[in-house]
C-alpha cells in the first residue's frame, strides 16, 4: 500500500509552429524574406532543387572560407531543413566543392520523401504588403510615399550632400585632427583619452574616388 503521493509536474508543452503568439518577427518580414530565398531556387545557386516541382520550397546555399563546410538550409510552411558536409577537424572539401554542390542534393532526397503526401501551399500575401508593378511593398511605403531619400547635410543632392559630409571627415580620416582614440587600440578596453587620430588606409581622395568627385 502506497505511503506517499507524488505530484508529478506539468506535462510538457512546447510551442508549436504557426501559432501566433510565438511569433518573433512581422509576418511581412516573413514573407518578404521567403520570396527572396525563392529567387535562390529559381535562378540562383539552387535550382537543383526544382526537380521537386514545387513552388513552395525556398533557401539558401552555404559555403565557408577554403571550403570547409557547405551547407543547404530550406524549408516550406510545413517543413524545415537542413544538410551540412564538412569534417569534425575543419579541412578543405575539395577546391570546387560548395553547398549547392554537396549539401543540397542531400536536402532534396529528403524532402522529396518528407513532403511526398503533403500538398503544395503557395505563400499567402500578408495584410499589410501591396504589389505595384511587379514589386512588393510595405502599405506605408508604397511609391510617393514613406522615406524617399536620406539628404546627409539637410539639402541640395544626395550623392554630393553625402560627398561633402564624407569629405568633411578628411581630417580626421588623414590623422590630421584631434579625435579620441583608444588608450590601447587592440585592448578593446574601452578606455580613450585625447591625441592624434591615426593615419588611415584610405585617404580622402579614395572616398572622391568613390563618388566621382575631383
Amino acid at each position: 500500500m502506497p505511503t506517499r503521493v507524488i505530484e508529478l509536474s506539468p506535462i510538457a508543452r512546447p510551442a508549436v509552429a504557426g501559432e501566433e503568439a510565438n511569433r518573433v518577427i512581422d509576418a511581412r518580414n516573413a514573407f518578404l524574406t521567403t520570396r527572396l530565398l525563392r529567387e535562390v531556387v529559381e535562378r540562383g545557386t539552387a535550382t537543383k532543387a526544382k526537380v521537386l516541382n514545387r513552388g513552395d520550397i525556398v533557401g539558401k546555399t552555404g559555403t565557408t572560407n577554403d571550403s570547409h563546410d557547405a551547407w543547404f538550409a530550406g524549408y516550406n510552411s510545413d517543413i524545415s531543413a537542413v544538410a551540412w558536409v564538412g569534417y569534425d577537424q575543419p579541412r578543405n572539401l575539395g577546391a570546387r566543392e560548395t553547398g549547392g554542390g554537396l549539401a543540397l542534393p542531400i536536402w532534396i532526397d529528403y524532402m522529396k520523401v518528407a513532403l511526398a503526401d503533403l500538398p503544395e501551399q503557395p505563400q499567402v500575401v500578408p495584410p499589410g504588403i501591396e504589389f505595384i508593378d511587379g514589386n512588393y511593398y510595405y502599405s506605408e511605403y508604397t511609391p510617393g510615399n514613406g522615406v524617399a531619400r536620406i539628404d546627409v547635410s539637410g539639402g541640395g543632392d544626395d550623392i554630393p550632400s553625402l560627398f561633402n559630409f564624407l569629405k568633411g571627415l578628411g581630417g580626421v580620416l588623414e590623422g590630421g585632427g584631434e579625435s579620441p582614440i583608444s588608450g590601447n587600440p587592440t585592448a578593446g578596453d574601452s578606455t580613450t583619452n585625447t591625441g592624434p587620430a591615426r593615419p588611415r588606409e584610405q585617404p580622402r581622395d579614395d572616398i572622391e574616388r568613390l563618388f566621382g568627385n575631383n
